[in-house]
């Protein structure tokens, strides 16, 4: 493998050296060259790193100047071998800063460090000989930096970055460069003008292995001011490189990176809505995936942070990361990563996110087991939506005009009700609190209000839109593509075409295992419904099921768990399995029993290998539950294998309590009535459409496959609080009967 290349572009604060690194980096994807954009005080995917800068970040720590000296190099020293490994790896690493930027502010600009030879030796010590391959220090005026400063910069910042301190670091710059042999390029013109010399500068001197100057460790004759510094520089050393005319900016035809494209790039302006292109492959439409500028641990902490605070994923990047000043991007990291929001993505292969996706097809792709992160629209921003005359469903293309009225008309009406009613659920408690006319606390009002969203969750249509993000391999997401091809509706097949859309880059900018031709195969077109449903019609009519047997037992193995004798006996045994068989049928069944309670309890309470044996406990049953219910158990991977039939309004829907003692009955009935006349009316001439026509409350049938492990796992959850009304009963229920079939195994979990 082709060695990588370690760049680094140093140079006072303002100077634009972040700004130039994005350039770099851009022009090197262009023409298809492994690249990382590395700030080096802000790679923050490695925990070390994280854990100095959230030492940094801690109010709680005071550190003296050698203190913090010494961890800013300790962060350095890990950084440097996470980039050495990337370079060997054939990855070019582009760098906005190293030992120049703490060696200048130190020494130079803050005087902090008054022995040069010191400095000098802990950076050597820090950087353990892993230099860069080429260092280029960017120039300007001090007012030019200044100007810049304030520009972008916080006003802490400006107070810090006075004119003094950046004459100092600018002269300290310059004279490291010039006893290093370092390239200096002064920022004057455009940004495509700079980029150009730097540019050519980088193709004439990365053609070959170089290696650079070793760290000086000779004192600049202890200069006590600035204008000496810059006095014995003008008299020793070369002049910068000119600025010459613009031109178009080549592809890295003469890296030797292992590649030999040739092509043009357009250099683009670095505000945030340009780093936000940079990180996923589409800023406007509903579905994106992440490119490689970002890591998975990355990603998966920012949507973790953005799915904990019901912020939508593109606006969290936008103005959380794209829009933040380092410190600011190095705080949401580690508040990402923080015990509130553990549910990161890390170590999964690709990250596609989709926005406006309805609730039905979430639960399609529930249901072809894929994993994923949710976010469900808060009923306020859904009013203030509805007010904007901004859609928070899907309303299905295909339906008439008038039918396709009535459908926005009936399911805003249910959204204004559920709004309605969670204002009479506060109302409620609030008076029912608030005896002696003292002023509620906001705390208090925040928790009335979350009790009240979730009692009326029943009340959110399955058109109504959520944003989901999947991580999962390029293969598989394909996969997922192929069979929303397959769906009912145009929704589906939308999907479908956008997903194909966004993988495709995917391809471009990671190189991914799957290739183009494969990925094309998942563009073949379906009829919306397949000659299968009018069979399924045709011999299965529509019929009405009584559904007050709400959980049946369909089937269960083995009959007698004292039958699990064998697989619990087979880890001891250095026999076959048959012969184990044999011994165990002439072992008294009373013995037997004592045997197979023993083994059994063993097994649970000590996290024994072969725990798998729980599988050959298997459970089927029959449900009638709400469909938020069905949604959250396989959110919750409290049970995993959940097959739920075409959703109907038929089977009827339960009223929270909560909801008939704040006196909101009449109107959370009505939501459901209005359901079940937009259901019929869907179900005449437009029957593939009509699942749109129900809500999350409104109870469906399912099949629930389940394991020794995943009963356990139940009664785990039934101990804890509840999460959404309705839950906690149908999963007693569903313990109560393995307790009557399987007393034994449900009664030694139950300890």
């Amino acid at each position: 493998m082709t060695r990588g290349r370690y760049i680094v572009l140093e140079g006072p604060k303002g100077v634009g050296k972040s700004t130039q690194a994005m350039i770099l980096e851009s022009t090197l994807k262009s023409a298809r060259i492994p690249v990382k954009l590395i700030s080096e005080d802000d790679d923050q995917d490695d925990p070390s790193l994280l854990a100095i800068a959230e030492l940094f970040s801690s109010t709680g720590h005071i550190f003296n100047n050698r203190t913090r000296l010494l961890l800013h190099n300790a962060a350095r020293s890990r950084s440097l071998d996470l980039i050495k490994t990337q370079v060997d790896n054939g990855i070019v690493c582009i760098a906005d800063q190293n030992y120049l930027t703490t060696l200048t502010m130190q020494y130079y600009g803050l005087h902090s460090v008054d022995n040069y030879e010191n400095l000098n030796q802990i950076i050597n010590f820090a950087a353990y000989n892993i230099e860069p391959d080429l260092t280029i220090v960017l120039d300007a005026e001090v007012s030019t930096l200044s100007e810049h400063i304030k520009a972008y910069a916080k006003e802490d910042i400006i107070k810090i970055y006075d004119e003094s301190l950046l004459e100092r670091l600018r002269a300290g710059y310059l004279w490291e460069a010039k006893e290093r042999g370092y390239q200096i390029v002064q920022t004057l013109g455009s940004k495509e003008a700079i980029f150009n010399v730097i540019w050519d500068y980088i193709t004439e001197n990365l053609t070959h292995e170089v290696s650079s100057p070793p760290i000086a460790t000779v004192t600049p004759n202890h200069i006590d001011s600035v204008g000496e510094i810059l006095e014995q520089r003008s008299n020793t050393e070369r002049q910068p490189i000119q600025i010459p005319s613009p031109k178009p900016v080549q592809a890295a035809s003469r890296l030797v990176v292992n590649n030999e494209a040739n092509s043009q790039t357009t250099v683009n302006s670095t505000n945030k809505h340009d780093t936000l292109g940079r990180i996923i492959t589409n800023t406007k439409g509903n579905i994106f995936g992440f490119t490689s500028i970002l890591s998975p641990e990355t990603i998966g902490h920012i949507l973790s942070y953005a799915t904990s605070k019901q912020s939508a994923f593109r606006a969290t990047l936008l103005s959380d990361y794209c829009a933040a000043d380092k410190e600011s991007r190095r705080k949401l990291l580690i508040e990402s990563q923080s015990n509130d929001y553990q549910r990161t993505l890390s170590n999964i292969g690709r990250y596609i996110v989709i926005e406006r996706i309805s609730n039905l097809a979430v639960g399609q792709i529930e249901k072809l087991g894929f994993e994923m992160l949710y976010q469900i629209t808060p009923v306020e921003i859904m009013i203030k939506n509805r007010q904007a005359n901004k859609n928070n469903f899907y309303i299905p293309s295909e339906l008439g005009i008038k039918i396709k009225k009535q459908f926005q008309q009936n399911i805003e009406q249910i959204i204004g009700l559920r709004k309605k009613i969670v204002d009479q659920i506060i109302d409620f408690l609030s008076k029912s609190q608030d005896h002696n006319n003292k002023k509620i606390q906001k705390s208090t009002l925040e928790e009335y209000r979350s009790r009240a969203v979730m009692v009326t969750k029943p009340l959110i249509p399955v058109a109504g839109f959520m944003s989901i993000a999947l991580y999962e391999s390029i293969n598989d997401l394909g996969q997922l593509a192929d069979n929303l091809s397959h769906g009912i509706t145009q929704e589906f097949q939308m999907l479908a075409e956008e997903l194909q859309r966004e993988l495709q880059k995917l391809l471009i900018d990671n190189n991914d295992e799957l290739s183009e031709s494969k990925l094309n195969n998942y563009n073949s077109k379906n009829p919306i419904r397949s000659q299968n449903s009018d069979l399924v019609s045709k011999y299965l009519p529509k019929v009405k099921v009584d559904a007050d047997d709400s959980l049946t037992l369909n089937q269960y193995s083995p009959r007698n768990e004292i039958n699990l004798i064998d697989d619990l006996l087979y880890v001891h045994a250095d026999i076959s399995g048959q012969t184990l068989r044999k011994v165990t049928d002439k072992i008294p069944y009373d013995k037997k029993l004592e045997l197979y309670t023993s083994e059994l309890e063993s097994l649970l309470t000590q996290n024994k290998n072969n725990i798998s044996v729980l599988d050959k406990l298997v459970y089927e049953f029959d449900v009638i539950t709400d469909y938020a219910i069905l949604c959250e158990l396989h959110r919750e991977k409290i049970i995993k294998n959940i097959n739920w039939q075409e959703l109907t309004p038929r089977h009827g829907f339960a009223i929270p309590l909560l909801v008939d003692d704040a006196g909101a009955l009449e109107d959370f009935e009505q939501a459901f009535a209005i359901c079940l006349n937009l259901y019929s009316s869907l179900q005449t001439d437009h029957l593939q459409f009509a699942q749109y026509a129900t809500l999350l409350g409104h109870k469906q049938r399912a099949r629930l496959m389940l394991s020794g492990a995943d009963i356990m796992q139940i009664y785990k959850f039934c101990q804890q609080s509840e999460t959404y009304p309705g839950m906690h009963d149908l999963l007693q229920k569903i313990c109560d009967r393995i307790a009557e079939v399987h007393p034994i195994f449900f009664e030694l979990i139950s300890k």
